[in-house]
């Protein structure tokens, strides 16, 4: 068995993947803005010996290829799609972090057949916290910041733009190097453009969290199972809080002392829920 590093063609860009193949169903990767495939090196590593998976680098990050003009949510959507289909080892569990758990949410509304069921931590649909009184002020702060890490990189100051993004809108104050090891950062500072082209992508507030509502197995059980950490920023609390409350049939597990880096700073819990998830669908 190779767990080599090789591209596979999903269309018009091909996309890095490792894989472990034993048998069972695969749990598939989606990592999250300004990471590639290696911010899942220490989750997978924690997997029982004899479990399946696929990381890869979504298209723009990592070894993956890119298309020149505006990156879309819908391609991305469409290369994991492909992905699935060329595996040839669909339905799969599907896991995502962060901006890669919105992808997975819309991969399972839009190609039901290839999804078994999705491990989502902390999806970063802001547009659920709109009106809600409780996370208005962290909300403007975030959006304020947001907007100053993308000004700042768009003028060339990269490292403190990247480094404003992650410690005021993604991980907290002090993660940039309490969180993040050199090599971390360095896959961040590297993906600073690709992250700017998400942050103009129109489609990515077009994610439908009541189709989570619609993914049962054959017992009519939910596939859902949402993680959270429970020392994660007033925004992404607020985001899981909001989902749970519109879907009410998702599992919600929190990983205590973890903020929103839980795959770099609590992987074997981390790969402990995913397998918890798993066994409970069995």
């Amino acid at each position: 068995m190779s767990t080599d590093l090789r591209r596979m063609a999903v269309g018009e860009v091909a996309l890095a993947i490792r894989q472990r193949q034993t048998p069972g169903t695969p749990r598939l990767f989606i990592h999250g803005s300004l990471e590639d495939h290696r911010g899942w090196d220490e989750v997978v590593a924690a997997l029982p010996v004899d479990v399946p998976w696929v990381v890869y680098d979504r298209r723009g990050h990592g070894a993956s290829t890119n298309m020149t003009g505006q990156g879309r949510l819908s391609q991305d959507v469409e290369d994991v799609a492909r992905l699935i289909e060329q595996l040839g080892k669909g339905p799969i569990h599907v896991v995502g972090h962060s901006y890669g758990a919105n992808v997975a949410i819309a991969l399972a509304g839009r190609f039901r057949k290839g999804v078994k069921s999705l491990v989502l931590y902390e999806p970063p649909v802001f547009g659920l916290l709109r009106g809600v009184p409780e996370v208005a002020k962290p909300l403007r702060a975030a959006q304020r910041s947001m907007g100053e890490a993308k000004s700042l990189i768009e003028e060339g100051a990269l490292e403190r733009g990247t480094k404003h993004f992650v410690e005021e809108v993604a991980f907290g104050t002090g993660s940039w190097g309490a969180l993040l090891d050199a090599n971390a950062r360095g896959r961040m500072l590297a993906h600073a453009d690709t992250w700017l082209d998400q942050a103009r992508d129109p489609e990515r507030f077009d994610i439908d969290v009541t189709t989570l509502g619609t993914l049962r197995n054959a017992s009519g059980n939910s596939v859902v199972t949402l993680v959270s950490g429970a020392a994660s920023l007033a925004t992404f609390r607020g985001v899981v809080s909001q989902i749970r409350s519109r879907v009410p049939t998702v599992r919600h597990v929190e990983i205590p002392g973890a903020g929103h880096g839980a795959p770099l700073s609590h992987p074997v819990e981390f790969a402990a829920v995913i397998e918890a998830h798993v066994r409970r669908l069995r």
